[in-house]
Protein backbone atom coordinates (compact mmCIF):
# COMPACT_ATOMS: atom_id res chain seq x y z
CA UNK A 1 0.00 0.00 0.00
CA UNK A 2 1.24 3.13 -0.78
CA UNK A 3 4.63 1.77 -2.55
CA UNK A 4 5.66 0.23 0.68
CA UNK A 5 5.64 -3.61 0.78
CA UNK A 6 4.18 -5.76 3.81
CA UNK A 7 5.81 -9.10 4.37
CA UNK A 8 2.81 -10.24 6.80
CA UNK A 9 -0.07 -12.61 5.95
CA UNK A 10 -3.40 -10.95 5.82
CA UNK A 11 -5.69 -12.73 8.27
CA UNK A 12 -9.31 -14.81 6.78
CA UNK A 13 -11.83 -12.09 6.19
CA UNK A 14 -14.67 -14.82 5.40
CA UNK A 15 -16.80 -13.18 8.33
CA UNK A 16 -17.35 -9.82 5.89
CA UNK A 17 -19.95 -9.40 3.42
CA UNK A 18 -18.27 -9.16 -0.42
CA UNK A 19 -19.84 -5.93 -0.35
CA UNK A 20 -17.73 -4.77 3.04
CA UNK A 21 -14.28 -5.98 1.27
CA UNK A 22 -15.34 -4.11 -1.88
CA UNK A 23 -15.93 -1.05 0.40
CA UNK A 24 -12.28 -1.97 2.44
CA UNK A 25 -10.43 -1.93 -0.94
CA UNK A 26 -11.79 1.06 -2.11
CA UNK A 27 -11.72 2.97 0.60
CA UNK A 28 -7.51 1.96 0.41
CA UNK A 29 -7.66 2.38 -3.13
CA UNK A 30 -8.52 6.14 -2.96
CA UNK A 31 -6.90 7.17 0.01
CA UNK A 32 -3.73 9.06 1.01
CA UNK A 33 -2.87 10.63 -2.08
CA UNK A 34 -4.09 7.27 -4.11
CA UNK A 35 -6.83 7.84 -6.49
CA UNK A 36 -8.09 4.80 -8.74
CA UNK A 37 -10.31 5.69 -11.48
CA UNK A 38 -12.23 2.03 -10.95
CA UNK A 39 -14.09 1.16 -8.12
CA UNK A 40 -14.07 -3.00 -7.23
CA UNK A 41 -17.49 -4.28 -7.24
CA UNK A 42 -18.52 -6.82 -4.84
CA UNK A 43 -19.29 -8.95 -7.79
CA UNK A 44 -15.60 -9.34 -8.21
CA UNK A 45 -14.59 -9.68 -4.88
CA UNK A 46 -16.86 -12.82 -5.36
CA UNK A 47 -15.01 -14.14 -8.14
CA UNK A 48 -12.36 -13.84 -6.52
CA UNK A 49 -13.41 -15.31 -3.10
CA UNK A 50 -14.42 -18.95 -4.84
Amino acid sequence: MNKKKYNGQMPAQNYLSDAQIADILNYARNSWSNKMPVAITPAQVRILRK
